[in-house]
C-alpha cells in the first residue's frame, strides 16, 4: 500500500524525496544541455533562441511534479563555473536573438548561481536582444533589479505559477501562493521587467476535466497579473512522486482531449503569447492514425500563434471532454475575463461557471438559533477581532521596518479576517441574538518577523482546530447555515496556515537575509 500524500510541507518533503531515483552525473563546469529552439516574439516573427541549461545545486523547494533535480549538484558550484557553462554553449550554438538561461530552480537563489558571477554573466549574454532566466517568486526582489542594471538587453523571468487552484498550488509542495506570485509579478512590473508565466495542464488531484478548466483559469490569472507569454506544460511523471499518486488515482497525464483545447484557449483570449511545450510530447501519444498530424497542427500554432482548423480522426470525437469547446469563441463579459468558449457561459454545460462569476447562494430563511450555536460564533468573534487587530501591528511593523511587500501581504491577512468577522455578525443577527464584541481573545506581538510567523501560526492552527470543533457541532445539529458559513472560514484559515508554514520554510531554505530583501520594493 503506497502511503498518503502527507499535509504537513516538511512530511512531504520526505515522501517525495523518498520516491526520487538517484541523480544523473553532473559536471560544474559544462552546462546540462544547450540547444537552438524558435520562438514567436510578439510582432509576427519568429526568432531564433539560444537556450542553455545550467548545471547548479538543487533547488530548495521539493515541487511534486518536478523531475528537473535529476541533473543538479548537491553543492553550490564555484565562482565562476556557471560562466564557462555559457561561454561553452555559446561557443557551439549558431548566433541567435533571445538566450534563455535556465538552471532547475532560482536564478536568483544565491546557493544556485554566486551572486559574484552576476557581471560576468550580463557580459556574456549581452548581445542578445532579449534575456530570459527562471526563479521562485520568493526571490524576486533586489538581485533581480540588480541584474537587470547590468544587462543591456531585455530582461524577462519565468515563474511557475503551475496552476491558480489554490488548494492544488498548496499541495504541489512549491512553497508558494496565489499571492506570492501576484507580488513578484507587481515588483517586475514596477522594475519594467517582463514576465512569463509556466502553467501545468491537469497537475495532481485533477480530473481531465478540471485539469483544462483551471489551466484556462490560470491562463487569465497570469495574464491579469501581466504576463506577456504563458507557456502550458502538459504534467508528465518520470519523478517517482507522481506515479506514487497514479497508484493511488490522484493522478493521470493529460490527454490531447484537454492539451489541445487549452491551446485553443490561450490563444483565443489574444492578451499575450500562449506556447505549449511540446517536449517528449510523444508519451502522450494515443491514436497512431491522426497523432502526427496534430502535434504538427500544435507546433504550427506555436509559430503562427493562431487557431488553426482541427484534425479530424474518429478518436477526437469519442474522447472529446464534456465540457470541450466546441462552437467558437466570444469574448468575456467581466473585465480581464478574456475569451470563452460559448458553452462556458451557461452552468449547465460547466459545472464551474458558478464559481467563475462568483454567483450566490440563495439565502435560509431566518431562525432562532439555540444558545450553544451562537456561543461558538461569539467566541469566533472574539478570537478574530484579537486577530485583526495582531495582524494590523504586524503589518505596521512590517512598513516601519522598510518590509513593504511584507506589509501588504499582512494587511490583506488582516482584512481577510475582517470579512470573517463581518459574516459571523451577520449570521448570529440572522439567528436573532447579539453579537458580543468583548473581550477579546489574546493578542501576541512578535518582535521580528520570524517572531511574527510563530504567534500568527500558533493563533490560526488554534482557529482551524476550533473551527473544525465548531463545523462537527454545527452537522449534529442541523444548522447547515451555520455549516456552510463555518466551513468557509475554516478553508480560509487552512490557506493561511499553508501560507504561514511556507515563509517559515522559505527562511529555512534560503536564510533569513535572503528572505528579508526580497520584501523590499
Amino acid at each position: 500500500m503506497i502511503p498518503e500524500y502527507p499535509v504537513a510541507p516538511r512530511q512531504r518533503d520526505r515522501w517525495i524525496r523518498n520516491r526520487r531515483p538517484p541523480k544523473n552525473p553532473v559536471d560544474p563546469w559544462r552546462p546540462v544541455g544547450y540547444f537552438l529552439e524558435q520562438e514567436p516574439d510578439g510582432t509576427g516573427a519568429v526568432v531564433d533562441v539560444a537556450t542553455i541549461l545550467l548545471a547548479n545545486r538543487e533547488c530548495p523547494f521539493r515541487c511534486l511534479m518536478c523531475d528537473l533535480w535529476r541533473n543538479t549538484l548537491d553543492d553550490t558550484v564555484p565562482p565562476g563555473a556557471i560562466p564557462a557553462q555559457i561561454l561553452y554553449a555559446l561557443d557551439r550554438l549558431p548566433a541567435a536573438r533571445w538566450v534563455k538561461l535556465y538552471n532547475a530552480g532560482s536564478f536568483f537563489d544565491p546557493r544556485a548561481i554566486p551572486p559574484e558571477d552576476d557581471a560576468e554573466i550580463a557580459r556574456l549574454v549581452g548581445g542578445f536582444e532579449r534575456v530570459i532566466v527562471e526563479a521562485h517568486p520568493a526571490l524576486i526582489g533586489e538581485r533581480c533589479r540588480r541584474f537587470q542594471d547590468l544587462l543591456s538587453s531585455r530582461l524577462e523571468v519565468a515563474i511557475g505559477l503551475e496552476t491558480a487552484h489554490p488548494a492544488v498550488l498548496a499541495r504541489l509542495n512549491k512553497r508558494m501562493t496565489r499571492d506570492g506570485f501576484r507580488a513578484a509579478a507587481e515588483y517586475l512590473a514596477r522594475h519594467d521587467v517582463d514576465l512569463r508565466a509556466f502553467i501545468l495542464v491537469r497537475p495532481p488531484f485533477m480530473t481531465e476535466a478540471e485539469g483544462l478548466e483551471w489551466a484556462c483559469r490560470s491562463l487569465d490569472f497570469a495574464f491579469d497579473r501581466g504576463a506577456v507569454v504563458c507557456s502550458l506544460i502538459p504534467t508528465r511523471g518520470g519523478n517517482g512522486a507522481l506515479e506514487a499518486l497514479q497508484a493511488r488515482g490522484e493522478f493521470a497525464p493529460p490527454s490531447l482531449a484537454s492539451i489541445e483545447p487549452a491551446s485553443e484557449y490561450g490563444l483565443a483570449l489574444q492578451r499575450g503569447r500562449v506556447l505549449l511545450d511540446l517536449w517528449d510530447i510523444d508519451r502522450f501519444r494515443a491514436c497512431a492514425a491522426c497523432w502526427n498530424d496534430r502535434v504538427a497542427r500544435l507546433a504550427q500554432m506555436n509559430r503562427m500563434q493562431q487557431i488553426l482548423p482541427p484534425v479530424h480522426c474518429a478518436c477526437v470525437a469519442a474522447r472529446a471532454l464534456p465540457n470541450r469547446p466546441q462552437g467558437g469563441w466570444v469574448s468575456g463579459s467581466r473585465a480581464g475575463e478574456g475569451a470563452r468558449p460559448k458553452e462556458w457561459a451557461t452552468s449547465a454545460y460547466n459545472p464551474w461557471v458558478s464559481i467563475l462569476r462568483n454567483e450566490e447562494k440563495p439565502r435560509r430563511q431566518s431562525m432562532k438559533g439555540c444558545e450553544e450555536i451562537i456561543a461558538r460564533l461569539n467566541s469566533r468573534l472574539s478570537e478574530e477581532l484579537a486577530g485583526i487587530n495582531q495582524y494590523i501591528v504586524h503589518s505596521e511593523m512590517c512598513a516601519n521596518w522598510g518590509y513593504d511587500r511584507l506589509h501588504k501581504a499582512v494587511e490583506k491577512r488582516a482584512i481577510q479576517e475582517m470579512k470573517h468577522a463581518e459574516k459571523l455578525i451577520q449570521r448570529i443577527l440572522f439567528l436573532e441574538e447579539r453579537p458580543v464584541v468583548g473581550p477579546l481573545g489574546e493578542v501576541h506581538i512578535g518582535s521580528d518577523v520570524v517572531g511574527q510567523y510563530q504567534t500568527d501560526l500558533a493563533a490560526e492552527e488554534a482557529a482551524v482546530k476550533a473551527y473544525n470543533d465548531d463545523v462537527r457541532v454545527a452537522a449534529e445539529m442541523g444548522d447547515n447555515g451555520t455549516r456552510e458559513l463555518l466551513e468557509s472560514i475554516l478553508k480560509d484559515e487552512e490557506e493561511h496556515v499553508d501560507w504561514l508554514e511556507t515563509q517559515l520554510d522559505q527562511i529555512e531554505q534560503i536564510g533569513i537575509q535572503n528572505y528579508l530583501a526580497a520584501q523590499v520594493e
